[in-house]
Protein backbone atom coordinates (compact mmCIF):
# COMPACT_ATOMS: atom_id res chain seq x y z
CA UNK A 1 0.00 0.00 0.00
CA UNK A 2 1.26 3.49 -0.82
CA UNK A 3 0.16 7.08 -0.25
CA UNK A 4 1.59 10.10 -2.04
CA UNK A 5 1.05 13.86 -1.89
CA UNK A 6 2.56 16.52 -4.14
CA UNK A 7 2.11 20.30 -3.86
CA UNK A 8 2.83 23.02 -6.44
CA UNK A 9 3.26 26.71 -5.61
CA UNK A 10 3.59 29.50 -8.20
CA UNK A 11 5.28 32.81 -7.47
CA UNK A 12 3.19 34.96 -9.85
CA UNK A 13 0.10 33.05 -10.98
CA UNK A 14 -0.92 31.85 -7.53
CA UNK A 15 -4.31 30.66 -8.79
CA UNK A 16 -2.40 27.77 -10.38
CA UNK A 17 -1.33 26.50 -6.92
CA UNK A 18 -2.54 22.97 -6.28
CA UNK A 19 -1.99 19.79 -4.28
CA UNK A 20 -2.38 16.34 -5.82
CA UNK A 21 -2.52 13.16 -3.77
CA UNK A 22 -3.16 9.47 -4.24
CA UNK A 23 -3.71 6.17 -2.45
CA UNK A 24 -2.68 2.86 -4.03
CA UNK A 25 -2.87 -0.74 -2.90
CA UNK A 26 -2.05 -4.04 -4.58
CA UNK A 27 -2.03 -7.70 -3.66
CA UNK A 28 -0.96 -11.03 -5.10
CA UNK A 29 -2.20 -14.51 -4.29
CA UNK A 30 -0.33 -17.63 -5.46
CA UNK A 31 -3.07 -20.24 -5.87
CA UNK A 32 -0.94 -23.20 -6.96
CA UNK A 33 2.35 -23.48 -8.77
CA UNK A 34 2.02 -21.52 -12.02
CA UNK A 35 -1.29 -19.84 -11.11
CA UNK A 36 -1.75 -16.47 -9.46
CA UNK A 37 -4.22 -13.65 -8.96
CA UNK A 38 -3.13 -10.01 -8.83
CA UNK A 39 -5.37 -7.13 -7.79
CA UNK A 40 -4.91 -3.39 -7.37
CA UNK A 41 -6.98 -0.39 -6.31
CA UNK A 42 -6.35 3.35 -6.41
CA UNK A 43 -7.85 6.69 -5.54
CA UNK A 44 -6.23 9.74 -7.14
CA UNK A 45 -7.07 13.39 -6.54
CA UNK A 46 -5.39 15.59 -9.11
CA UNK A 47 -5.76 18.72 -11.21
CA UNK A 48 -5.90 19.41 -14.92
CA UNK A 49 -3.72 22.51 -15.52
CA UNK A 50 -5.29 25.29 -17.55
CA UNK A 51 -4.55 24.91 -21.22
CA UNK A 52 -5.20 21.15 -21.33
CA UNK A 53 -8.68 21.43 -22.83
CA UNK A 54 -9.36 25.14 -22.40
CA UNK A 55 -7.18 28.07 -23.41
CA UNK A 56 -6.81 29.52 -19.90
CA UNK A 57 -5.89 33.08 -19.07
CA UNK A 58 -6.68 36.06 -16.90
CA UNK A 59 -9.53 37.73 -18.77
CA UNK A 60 -13.20 37.51 -17.85
CA UNK A 61 -14.71 34.16 -18.75
CA UNK A 62 -11.45 32.19 -18.73
CA UNK A 63 -10.85 29.34 -16.25
CA UNK A 64 -9.86 30.90 -12.92
CA UNK A 65 -8.00 27.84 -11.64
CA UNK A 66 -7.05 24.29 -12.66
CA UNK A 67 -9.85 21.73 -12.95
CA UNK A 68 -9.96 19.29 -10.05
CA UNK A 69 -10.85 15.68 -10.67
CA UNK A 70 -10.94 12.37 -8.81
CA UNK A 71 -10.11 9.00 -10.33
CA UNK A 72 -11.18 5.83 -8.53
CA UNK A 73 -10.49 2.37 -9.85
CA UNK A 74 -9.54 -1.21 -9.33
CA UNK A 75 -8.37 -4.11 -11.43
CA UNK A 76 -7.76 -7.84 -11.19
CA UNK A 77 -5.83 -10.35 -13.30
CA UNK A 78 -5.65 -14.14 -13.27
CA UNK A 79 -2.62 -15.82 -14.83
CA UNK A 80 -1.76 -19.46 -15.40
CA UNK A 81 1.47 -20.86 -16.83
CA UNK A 82 1.50 -24.25 -18.47
CA UNK A 83 4.91 -25.31 -19.76
CA UNK A 84 5.90 -22.49 -22.15
CA UNK A 85 2.42 -20.96 -22.47
CA UNK A 86 1.10 -18.23 -20.16
CA UNK A 87 -2.62 -17.38 -20.20
CA UNK A 88 -4.03 -14.20 -18.61
CA UNK A 89 -7.54 -12.84 -18.03
CA UNK A 90 -8.17 -9.44 -16.50
CA UNK A 91 -10.68 -6.66 -15.91
CA UNK A 92 -10.56 -3.09 -14.63
CA UNK A 93 -12.96 -0.31 -13.71
CA UNK A 94 -12.07 3.41 -13.58
CA UNK A 95 -14.44 6.20 -12.56
CA UNK A 96 -13.70 9.86 -13.39
CA UNK A 97 -15.37 12.67 -11.44
CA UNK A 98 -14.65 16.26 -12.56
CA UNK A 99 -15.39 19.30 -10.43
CA UNK A 100 -16.84 22.44 -12.02
CA UNK A 101 -14.16 25.01 -12.89
CA UNK A 102 -14.69 28.60 -11.65
CA UNK A 103 -14.37 31.32 -14.30
CA UNK A 104 -12.67 34.69 -14.08
CA UNK A 105 -15.46 37.12 -13.14
CA UNK A 106 -17.54 38.80 -14.40
CA UNK A 107 -18.82 35.80 -16.33
CA UNK A 108 -22.13 34.05 -16.92
CA UNK A 109 -22.30 31.30 -15.88
CA UNK A 110 -19.79 31.66 -13.06
CA UNK A 111 -18.28 28.19 -13.66
CA UNK A 112 -17.64 25.69 -16.43
CA UNK A 113 -19.93 22.69 -16.03
CA UNK A 114 -17.83 19.53 -16.10
CA UNK A 115 -20.52 17.07 -15.02
CA UNK A 116 -20.86 15.86 -18.61
CA UNK A 117 -17.24 14.65 -18.48
CA UNK A 118 -17.91 12.27 -15.56
CA UNK A 119 -17.73 8.67 -16.71
CA UNK A 120 -16.83 5.09 -15.89
CA UNK A 121 -14.54 3.00 -18.09
CA UNK A 122 -14.76 -0.80 -17.89
CA UNK A 123 -12.19 -2.93 -19.68
CA UNK A 124 -11.69 -6.68 -20.14
CA UNK A 125 -8.72 -8.42 -21.71
CA UNK A 126 -7.41 -11.87 -22.53
CA UNK A 127 -3.81 -12.64 -23.44
CA UNK A 128 -1.86 -15.70 -24.50
CA UNK A 129 1.95 -15.61 -24.55
CA UNK A 130 4.27 -18.34 -25.81
CA UNK A 131 7.87 -18.40 -24.62
CA UNK A 132 10.05 -18.52 -27.74
CA UNK A 133 13.38 -18.39 -25.87
CA UNK A 134 14.45 -17.96 -22.26
CA UNK A 135 14.16 -14.19 -22.54
CA UNK A 136 11.60 -13.68 -25.34
CA UNK A 137 7.88 -14.37 -25.71
CA UNK A 138 5.36 -13.68 -28.46
CA UNK A 139 1.76 -12.88 -27.55
CA UNK A 140 -1.72 -12.18 -28.84
CA UNK A 141 -4.19 -10.08 -26.86
CA UNK A 142 -7.83 -9.06 -27.15
CA UNK A 143 -9.67 -6.19 -25.41
CA UNK A 144 -13.27 -5.11 -24.85
CA UNK A 145 -14.26 -1.79 -23.26
CA UNK A 146 -17.35 0.20 -22.26
CA UNK A 147 -17.34 3.97 -21.67
CA UNK A 148 -20.47 5.04 -19.79
CA UNK A 149 -21.00 8.74 -19.09
CA UNK A 150 -22.96 9.79 -16.01
CA UNK A 151 -25.18 12.21 -17.92
CA UNK A 152 -27.44 10.88 -20.67
CA UNK A 153 -26.35 13.78 -22.92
CA UNK A 154 -23.71 16.47 -22.55
CA UNK A 155 -24.29 20.23 -22.55
CA UNK A 156 -24.37 20.20 -26.36
CA UNK A 157 -26.97 17.40 -26.53
CA UNK A 158 -24.65 14.51 -27.49
CA UNK A 159 -24.70 11.02 -25.98
CA UNK A 160 -21.02 10.14 -25.47
CA UNK A 161 -21.45 6.51 -24.35
CA UNK A 162 -19.39 4.11 -26.46
CA UNK A 163 -18.08 0.57 -26.68
CA UNK A 164 -14.89 -0.66 -28.24
CA UNK A 165 -12.72 -3.65 -29.01
CA UNK A 166 -9.16 -4.26 -30.06
CA UNK A 167 -6.80 -7.07 -30.94
CA UNK A 168 -3.04 -6.95 -31.14
CA UNK A 169 0.01 -9.13 -31.13
CA UNK A 170 3.62 -8.57 -30.35
CA UNK A 171 6.79 -9.54 -28.59
CA UNK A 172 8.05 -9.03 -25.04
CA UNK A 173 11.69 -9.49 -24.17
CA UNK A 174 14.43 -9.07 -21.59
CA UNK A 175 17.85 -9.10 -23.21
CA UNK A 176 20.32 -9.80 -20.40
CA UNK A 177 18.68 -7.02 -18.37
CA UNK A 178 20.21 -4.38 -20.68
CA UNK A 179 17.15 -3.91 -22.89
CA UNK A 180 13.67 -4.88 -21.70
CA UNK A 181 10.18 -4.10 -22.96
CA UNK A 182 7.50 -4.98 -25.48
CA UNK A 183 6.39 -4.09 -29.01
CA UNK A 184 2.89 -4.68 -30.39
CA UNK A 185 0.60 -3.81 -33.29
CA UNK A 186 -3.02 -4.51 -34.10
CA UNK A 187 -6.42 -3.01 -34.81
CA UNK A 188 -8.92 -1.10 -32.67
CA UNK A 189 -12.50 0.10 -33.14
CA UNK A 190 -14.98 2.18 -31.16
CA UNK A 191 -18.71 2.70 -31.81
CA UNK A 192 -20.88 5.40 -30.24
CA UNK A 193 -24.47 5.35 -29.02
CA UNK A 194 -25.19 8.74 -30.59
CA UNK A 195 -26.16 8.44 -34.26
CA UNK A 196 -24.37 11.74 -34.93
CA UNK A 197 -21.01 10.04 -34.29
CA UNK A 198 -19.50 7.68 -36.84
CA UNK A 199 -17.69 4.52 -35.80
CA UNK A 200 -13.93 5.02 -35.45
CA UNK A 201 -11.55 2.23 -36.48
CA UNK A 202 -7.81 2.35 -37.01
CA UNK A 203 -4.49 0.58 -36.70
CA UNK A 204 -3.18 0.45 -33.12
CA UNK A 205 0.41 -0.01 -32.03
CA UNK A 206 2.66 0.64 -29.09
CA UNK A 207 6.05 0.19 -27.50
CA UNK A 208 7.49 0.27 -24.01
CA UNK A 209 11.28 -0.01 -23.92
CA UNK A 210 13.94 0.46 -21.26
CA UNK A 211 17.66 0.50 -22.04
CA UNK A 212 20.29 0.44 -19.29
CA UNK A 213 23.55 1.61 -20.90
CA UNK A 214 25.16 1.81 -17.43
CA UNK A 215 24.22 0.84 -13.89
CA UNK A 216 23.33 4.49 -13.21
CA UNK A 217 21.53 5.48 -16.44
CA UNK A 218 18.14 4.48 -17.84
CA UNK A 219 16.83 5.49 -21.26
CA UNK A 220 13.12 4.83 -21.85
CA UNK A 221 10.78 5.06 -24.78
CA UNK A 222 6.99 4.79 -24.51
CA UNK A 223 4.62 5.19 -27.43
CA UNK A 224 1.08 4.24 -28.38
CA UNK A 225 -1.73 4.84 -30.87
CA UNK A 226 -5.24 4.64 -29.43
CA UNK A 227 -8.76 6.11 -29.53
CA UNK A 228 -9.44 8.53 -26.66
CA UNK A 229 -12.49 10.29 -25.19
CA UNK A 230 -12.97 14.03 -25.57
CA UNK A 231 -15.40 16.73 -24.44
CA UNK A 232 -14.78 18.93 -27.52
CA UNK A 233 -18.11 19.98 -29.05
CA UNK A 234 -19.27 17.81 -32.00
CA UNK A 235 -16.24 15.48 -31.78
CA UNK A 236 -16.86 11.83 -30.87
CA UNK A 237 -13.27 11.30 -29.79
CA UNK A 238 -9.76 11.54 -31.16
CA UNK A 239 -7.03 9.23 -32.39
CA UNK A 240 -3.94 9.84 -30.31
CA UNK A 241 -0.52 8.95 -31.70
CA UNK A 242 2.09 9.69 -29.06
CA UNK A 243 5.63 8.91 -27.98
CA UNK A 244 8.09 10.03 -25.33
CA UNK A 245 11.83 9.57 -24.92
CA UNK A 246 13.22 10.04 -21.42
CA UNK A 247 16.57 9.74 -19.67
CA UNK A 248 17.26 9.28 -15.95
CA UNK A 249 20.74 9.40 -14.45
CA UNK A 250 21.69 8.79 -10.83
CA UNK A 251 24.28 11.52 -10.26
CA UNK A 252 24.58 10.68 -6.57
CA UNK A 253 22.88 8.06 -4.45
CA UNK A 254 20.21 10.61 -3.49
CA UNK A 255 20.28 12.89 -6.57
CA UNK A 256 18.59 11.90 -9.86
CA UNK A 257 18.68 14.03 -13.01
CA UNK A 258 16.04 13.54 -15.71
CA UNK A 259 15.17 14.81 -19.15
CA UNK A 260 12.33 14.01 -21.52
CA UNK A 261 10.89 15.01 -24.87
CA UNK A 262 7.56 13.87 -26.26
CA UNK A 263 5.21 14.40 -29.19
CA UNK A 264 1.50 13.74 -29.69
CA UNK A 265 -0.78 14.08 -32.68
CA UNK A 266 -4.50 14.32 -31.83
CA UNK A 267 -6.76 13.69 -34.83
CA UNK A 268 -10.33 14.58 -33.86
CA UNK A 269 -13.17 12.55 -35.34
CA UNK A 270 -16.40 14.01 -36.82
CA UNK A 271 -14.66 17.41 -36.66
CA UNK A 272 -12.04 19.20 -38.75
CA UNK A 273 -9.37 19.63 -36.10
CA UNK A 274 -5.85 18.29 -35.77
CA UNK A 275 -3.44 19.11 -32.94
CA UNK A 276 0.32 18.64 -32.73
CA UNK A 277 1.64 18.80 -29.18
CA UNK A 278 5.33 18.99 -28.26
CA UNK A 279 6.43 18.48 -24.66
CA UNK A 280 9.85 18.70 -23.08
CA UNK A 281 11.31 18.94 -19.63
CA UNK A 282 14.41 18.87 -17.44
CA UNK A 283 14.26 18.04 -13.75
CA UNK A 284 16.21 16.97 -10.71
CA UNK A 285 15.14 14.95 -7.68
CA UNK A 286 16.73 15.14 -4.24
CA UNK A 287 15.85 12.18 -2.01
CA UNK A 288 15.62 13.59 1.51
CA UNK A 289 14.78 10.20 3.02
CA UNK A 290 12.79 7.09 2.10
CA UNK A 291 9.48 8.96 2.44
CA UNK A 292 10.23 12.47 1.22
CA UNK A 293 11.80 13.96 -1.91
CA UNK A 294 12.15 17.40 -3.47
CA UNK A 295 11.76 17.96 -7.22
CA UNK A 296 12.81 20.97 -9.26
CA UNK A 297 12.31 21.23 -12.97
CA UNK A 298 11.42 23.12 -16.10
CA UNK A 299 8.62 22.03 -18.44
CA UNK A 300 7.65 23.29 -21.90
CA UNK A 301 4.45 22.58 -23.86
CA UNK A 302 3.67 23.81 -27.37
CA UNK A 303 0.34 22.97 -29.02
CA UNK A 304 -0.24 23.80 -32.68
CA UNK A 305 -3.83 23.30 -33.77
CA UNK A 306 -5.89 23.70 -36.91
CA UNK A 307 -8.41 25.35 -34.54
CA UNK A 308 -6.50 28.55 -33.76
CA UNK A 309 -8.19 29.39 -30.40
CA UNK A 310 -6.67 26.20 -28.97
CA UNK A 311 -3.05 27.03 -29.82
CA UNK A 312 -0.75 27.91 -26.96
CA UNK A 313 2.80 27.61 -25.70
CA UNK A 314 3.89 27.64 -22.09
CA UNK A 315 7.04 27.15 -20.09
CA UNK A 316 7.29 26.92 -16.34
CA UNK A 317 9.83 26.24 -13.63
CA UNK A 318 8.52 24.46 -10.58
CA UNK A 319 9.41 22.98 -7.22
CA UNK A 320 7.49 20.05 -5.78
CA UNK A 321 7.72 18.43 -2.37
CA UNK A 322 6.44 14.85 -2.35
CA UNK A 323 5.70 12.70 0.67
CA UNK A 324 5.11 8.94 0.51
CA UNK A 325 4.07 6.32 3.05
Amino acid sequence: MAAESKSYWFSNQVSENRTDWSLNADARIDIVRGSEIKADAHYIRLHEPRGTDLTGGLVAGDPAEPTELARTGFGAEFSHTLNRVRLSLGASLDQFDYQDTPRVLPAIPAAFNNDDRDRSVTEFFAKAAIEATADTAVFIRGRLSEHDFTQAVDDDGFNRDSSGWGIDGGIEFSMTHVLVGELFAGYTSRSYDDVAFAETSDIAFGAGLKWFPTMLTTISFDGQRSIEDTSITAASGYISTRGQLSLDHELLRNVILSGRIGYENAEYQDLVRNDDILRGGLSGRFLINNNLHLDAGWEYIDRNSSALPFEYATGQFSFALTGKM
